[in-house]
């Protein structure tokens, strides 16, 4: 999609309908943005983790108040669901603006011990 200079209003409501309609909600990350409530946040990543089963999700943020809520956000979700884990907190600047990607992944389950053991070999008696 081709979008106009930023100086003219069509260049922002073809933006709005844009990200609206494909980026927002793409099943593998969250983009957070000053609309978005806390516990819009906190729902998206049930909806993916626990109902859809998805293993990793990541969250991003642009602004130091969207950044500090998206990191708070997360944190609450971890104590919520324990199978979840913080696998990275990246901050980095995208045109002098601060930005994260906080990943969420499933916990790996270790098997039961002994499931693993080689099987030892009889030996044949005569």
């Amino acid at each position: 999609m081709k979008f106009e200079s930023a100086k003219g209003e069509a260049y922002k409501e073809r933006f709005k309908v844009f990200f609206s309609t494909k980026v927002a909600f793409f099943d593998l990350a969250i983009w957070s943005n000053e609309l978005t409530t806390p516990g819009e946040i906190q729902h998206q990543l049930r909806a993916r983790m626990k109902e859809r089963g998805i293993a990793a999700v990541k969250v991003y943020a642009r602004n130091e108040a969207n950044i500090e809520k998206v990191q708070r956000e997360c944190a609450k979700y971890l104590e919520e669901d324990t199978e979840a884990q913080l696998e990275s907190d990246e901050r980095y600047r995208i045109c002098h603006s601060p930005s994260c990607c906080v990943t969420l992944t499933k916990k790996v389950r270790q098997p039961p011990p002994g499931i693993f053991k080689k099987a030892r070999r009889h030996s044949r008696r005569r």
